[in-house]
């Protein structure tokens, strides 16, 4: 049975370049352009990378034709060089340690020099060779550690300073109670005088952030029934469209009562936090937005 080899569609021509031609016994092969790639859960198009890491986040791997920029927390790893820096402290620290105890094994009667002849570790000094010098030295030896240990125990510990346990409960309840005062700051459009066009021009933003099989779960969450989903994505000329559509069926459809913050808390209860933050940076960095009290900061999670 013979297969047609099949190419690039006329849709797929501006995200996808050919990497391999049709063979007898291979399909051509395709790769997204650089600046996009393509998600497992769709294939059917590719994506725009993420420009940047949001603050906070440093980069772990680089925008490629199948993953997306991938970002971590800037106090989840160990930079390279602090990796270095640990291994030589600790190769130093295990020479001395070596050195330290060879040292002790070379004290005549120390005691250490006969276990180590035993065991085969750091130590090969000499034992003495006068058998009753050791056993003076070896005696001498521990009547000066049980000296030593009686008078550690005669001491009392000075300067320590306890905190009384109802204060130590007391601060961490008023620390308890300041945290739940913190809340994440609202984005206000910077322009007020048409607020629901300023919310309408960032649609493209949550298409380009929001996975394409999240699409329909985040629309049910804000509020669209599944009917008007359907006619959402039957109005859409191109399939990456369908979230402008919904967003803007959801728009009409709440008015004046439409707010970004909205659909930022959806992303956040949906488990997108990486989208919503992407598009609350976009939004500020853009000028569009500010946050509610004229405050550029970055936003605070509940």
């Amino acid at each position: 049975m013979r297969i047609n080899c099949s190419g690039i569609r006329s849709d797929e021509a501006v995200d996808k370049v050919e990497t391999a031609p049709c063979t007898r016994t291979r399909d051509t092969q395709c790769r997204c352009k650089n600046g996009t790639y393509q998600d497992k859960d769709s294939p059917e198009f590719c994506l725009l990378c993420s420009p940047r890491c949001p603050d906070g986040k440093v980069k772990a791997k680089a925008c490629g034709p199948s993953n997306d920029l991938e970002c971590v927390d800037q106090q989840s790893g160990i930079p390279l060089w602090g990796i270095i820096l640990l291994i030589c402290f600790m190769g130093f620290g295990g020479l001395v340690l070596g050195v330290c105890c060879c040292r002790r094994c070379n004290l005549p009667g120390s005691g250490a020099a006969t276990k180590s002849r035993s065991r085969g570790w750091f130590c090969f000094s000499r034992t003495p060779e006068d058998p009753a010098a050791l056993d003076n030295a070896h005696n001498l030896a521990i009547s000066n550690r049980d000296s030593l240990s009686s008078e550690q125990e005669q001491e009392e510990p000075a300067g320590v300073l306890v905190q009384p346990a109802g204060e130590t409960q007391h601060l961490l309840g008023r620390a308890g109670a300041d945290g739940s005062q913190m809340r994440r700051k609202l984005l206000v459009p910077a322009n007020n005088e048409n607020p629901m066009e300023t919310l309408r021009e960032c649609f493209y933003e949550f298409s380009n952030s929001v996975p394409f099989p999240r699409w329909e779960p985040f629309m049910r969450l804000v509020g669209l029934t599944d009917n008007d989903i359907f006619i959402a994505k039957a109005q859409a000329l191109d399939p990456r469209d369908g979230l402008y559509q919904m967003l803007t069926s959801w728009l009409n459809t709440k008015g004046k009562a439409a707010s970004v913050n909205t659909l930022l808390d959806s992303l956040e209860k949906r488990g997108e936090r990486h989208a919503k933050e992407r598009i609350e940076d976009h939004l500020v960095r853009s000028g569009k937005y500010v946050y509610e009290g004229g405050e550029a900061g970055p936003a605070v999670s509940q």
